[in-house]
C-alpha cells in the first residue's frame, strides 16, 4: 500500500511531501507515517492544518493522535462516488 502526503505549492499545484510503502492501510501504519511526517516537517505541529482523505482505514484517528491541532476531512469526490456505487444515487450533478 502506498501512503502519500501532498500539499499545495505557491503555483497552486499539488506537491508530494512524503510517501511510504506499507504492508496494509490501517490506523497503525497511518500513525507511523504521520509521526515521521511530523518529525520531517516540524512546522506541521505548530499550525492548524487540514488533512483530506478518501474515508479509508484509520487515517482520521491517526491525524487526531499525531496532529492534535489539525482536523481530518473527507474528500467530496469520494463521498459522491461511494453514494453512487452503494445506492445508485447520482449526486455529482
Amino acid at each position: 500500500m502506498l501512503l502519500i502526503a501532498c500539499g499545495i505549492d505557491a503555483n497552486d499545484k499539488v506537491l508530494p511531501l512524503a510517501w511510504a510503502l506499507v504492508p496494509i492501510e490501517n490506523e497503525i501504519w497511518w500513525t507511523w507515517f504521520l509521526e515521521y511526517l511530523k518529525h520531517s516537517i516540524p512546522v506541521l505541529s505548530l499550525e492548524n492544518h487540514i488533512f483530506i482523505s478518501d474515508r479509508e482505514k484509520g487515517m482520521a484517528n491517526a491525524v487526531s493522535t499525531v496532529f492534535d491541532k489539525s482536523i481530518h476531512l473527507h474528500c467530496c469526490q469520494h463521498i459522491a462516488d461511494n453514494l453512487q456505487q452503494r445506492y445508485g444515487n447520482k449526486v455529482r450533478p
